[in-house]
């Protein structure tokens, strides 16, 4: 996909014209114009001001301006229990979250806590046997 046909589905999705885009990204109607209607290829500073009024990462936005390659971007794999994690998480209001990590947090040093309050099992020397 090129990146005005990425522009236009943006907008189409998000119900924006293209006059909104340049106001939200505070970048001149003509220019983004340009993108849509020429093809023109955005500097990296529009590419962050549309990242700024639109939210899109910017690593989307460097790959569909075709700056760099999907390839460039290798992402850890994570376990089936970090992903459960993770999308759970994302199902929670974005106000609540803070709640949630402040709760994670707690939890994970009630059990650091605990297994430092457990003593080493006693080995064979430490009972006095000989």
């Amino acid at each position: 996909m090129s990146f005005a046909d990425f522009i236009k589905t943006v907008l189409s999705e998000r119900g924006w014209t293209q006059d909104h885009l340049a106001t939200s990204a505070d970048i001149p109607q003509s220019t983004v114009n340009a993108f849509v209607a020429r093809g023109t290829r955005p500097v990296v500073d529009n590419l962050r001001r549309i990242h700024n009024a639109t939210g899109i990462p910017m690593r989307r936005l460097l790959i569909e301006a075709e700056y760099l390659e999907a390839s460039d971007f290798r992402a850890p794999r994570i376990s089936d229990q970090e992903e459960t994690l993770l999308l759970w998480y994302r199902r929670i209001p974005a106000d609540r979250q803070p709640l949630i990590l402040n709760m994670l947090e707690a939890a994970v040093r009630s059990l650091d806590d605990q297994v430092e309050k457990k003593e080493p099992p006693a080995s064979a020397s430490d009972s006095g046997a000989a």
